[in-house]
């Protein structure tokens, strides 16, 4: 399969890295595994939902966000290894959900990252283990915050 193809079929464009906003790079690579830094829902530096789920971000704005952040994590594999074509399996999806006290449904917010990786890579290689966690504040005010382990050929 095609990953890059997979993706401009869902008319998805993986953009190019904004600058990290600290100390660190955008992703880096041992043996065959690249792991990201966390991504948030940025576009073109901007910041596309903030506020904590259940809260001020409804649950489907959550989950748009969770893509969103999805969307530049990907791109921070293709920085460092060229071309998405060279994963070989997505390892971990790692999130981050800012809640509001008492919202329970990280794990829908989500399932969005987690339900596209599958329609870009297929199961095979998109199937993934996945932690979701509640957290108060998140960098920027950001609602998501994701990171990938990709294993790569």
């Amino acid at each position: 399969m095609d990953f890059e193809k997979q993706i401009a079929g869902l008319k998805l464009v993986i953009p190019t890295l904004s600058p990290p906003l600290g100390t660190y790079v955008p992703a880096v690579k041992t043996g065959n595994l690249v792991i990201t830094s966390g991504q948030l829902p940025l576009s073109d530096g901007r910041l596309l939902f903030k506020g904590r789920v259940g809260k001020e971000v409804s649950l489907e704005n959550g989950q748009r966000a969770a893509k969103a952040a999805l969307i530049n994590a990907l791109a921070a594999v293709k920085w460092l290894v060229g071309d998405l074509n060279r994963v070989k399996k997505i390892v971990r999806l790692n999130g981050h959900v800012s809640s509001a006290i008492g919202f329970f449904d990280q794990p829908k917010v989500l399932n969005a990252a987690s339900d596209l990786l599958l329609q870009i890579f297929g199961e095979t290689v998109g199937s993934h283990s996945r932690t979701a966690i509640g957290v108060l504040e998140l960098p920027m005010g950001s609602c998501v915050e994701l990171d990938l382990i990709v294993e790569t050929k």
